[in-house]
């Protein structure tokens, strides 16, 4: 919850709307919009229409996240493929009871290394496409990335599938069967999806 006080104070020192809608958007902070916008007298009139076009903005495109990961796992499960969600609406239902709390710019999507072709020949069939820009670190010698990102062809949303959690697998060396031993279920909607 804001403290309206601490914002009005805030506000005396003669804020850059521009700066701090950017930043709300990239920390995943614009479902606070309301909350900012109920503080009368905190938001000049003339950045209000920014924030609210923004807010509305990542509102959609969370929604569409949302739906998308859903489609995924279902997919997923339909396939027979074990894949755990990280991040995104999976741990919002974790921190907040709600998927649509944490916004973020991704799906991602952890599997099996032995289970990488498999998604991507899934995701292929769903109408996601490795970029030109995400094929070229499959070029750089002794270079084994952590994931592969995937865009949709119409809407480009943006899918990764992680075969670890790191680049450096000593920083958090679980493998995915240690993981998958104790994953967790979250409902997003009608579905039961396995995360961390």
């Amino acid at each position: 919850a804001c403290d309206a006080e601490e914002l009005r104070r805030a506000a005396q020192s003669k804020l850059d709307w521009g700066v701090i809608v950017t930043g709300m958007d990239r920390h995943g902070l614009l479902w606070q919009t309301n909350a900012v916008l109920g503080v009368v007298g905190l938001v000049p009139a003339a950045d209000e229409a920014a924030l609210k076009q923004a807010a509305t903005q990542s509102a959609i495109a969370t929604f569409l996240r949302i739906e998308e990961t859903v489609k995924i796992a279902r997919a997923f499960d339909a396939a027979g493929l074990r894949y755990l969600m990280i991040k995104g609406a999976a741990l919002s239902v974790q921190l907040y009871h709600d998927p649509a709390r944490r916004s973020g710019r991704d799906i991602d999507v952890l599997v099996a290394p032995e289970d990488m072709a498999g998604a991507d020949a899934l995701l292929h069939t769903l109408g996601y496409g490795r970029p030109d820009e995400d094929k070229a670190k499959d070029i750089i010698a002794g270079h084994k990335a952590k994931e592969l990102g995937y865009l949709h062809q119409d809407h480009r949303t943006l899918v990764e599938v992680h075969d670890r959690l790191t680049d450096n697998a000593t920083l958090l060396p679980w493998d995915f069967e240690h993981l998958w031993g104790d994953r967790e279920l979250v409902a997003i909607g009608p579905a039961q999806i396995p995360t961390m």
